[in-house]
């Protein structure tokens, strides 16, 4: 039986970041796209955010809970800004990147996307932007990300993707407080004086 895109992918260990990682940095979002989606639910678990969208030239992901948008995403213009933009293993196959990545910021305040991560060139057919580095990715964002992250998959031959993330321009972001939400409870920072480390 042929696997669905999905499926194939589901165990891989940087959709677990991701996963992670939304359900951290989303809390506050009211609206989300997730462009060049392939018709994953990666915004289905995103059950606080009343408004998610999915866009794709070919194959949006939609449900009751997600609108699917078929459309060329440089075509695309939204009513209003997105809280949050994602866009994962997408901008290795298009022809502009710096400016697809130039417009996930000006369709959202907060970009999350995820690329292969110096995988050689020519190893994966429409793989056209490979081998894609840090440098690439912060030349196309004209921008250093906020945080990021190589994630190793086990078992794979071409196992490095990168994860970055830009926040609100203008807006600090709280690493701390981050943290806190991600493992799910307050951290009691101690005084020098208390006699604790």
């Amino acid at each position: 039986m042929m696997q669905t895109y999905w499926e194939q992918r589901i165990k891989l260990m940087y959709y677990k970041y991701i996963d992670e990682m939304l359900s951290v940095l989303t809390l506050d979002a009211k609206s989300i796209i997730d462009v060049g989606s392939g018709g994953t639910p990666i915004l289905e678990r995103l059950a606080w955010v009343p408004k998610k969208h999915s866009l794709d030239v070919k194959v949006p992901y939609n449900s009751n809970t997600v609108l699917g948008i078929k459309k060329d995403f440089f075509e695309f213009t939204p009513e209003e800004k997105y809280d949050f933009a994602t866009c994962f293993q997408c901008i290795e196959h298009v022809t502009n990147p710096e400016k697809f990545v130039s417009k996930l910021f000006d369709i959202a305040d907060k970009v999350l996307i995820s690329v292969p991560h110096e995988w050689k060139q020519g190893a994966i057919e429409g793989h056209i932007n490979d081998p894609v580095s840090y440098e690439n990715v912060v030349e196309w964002a004209r921008l250093k990300p906020t945080y990021f992250i190589i994630v190793d998959e086990p078992f794979n031959l071409m196992s490095k993707r990168a994860i970055y993330y830009w926040h609100k321009k203008g807006e600090r972001f709280d690493f701390i407080n981050a943290h806190r939400r991600f493992i799910g409870m307050e951290l009691k920072v101690y005084d020098s004086d208390d006699g604790e480390n």
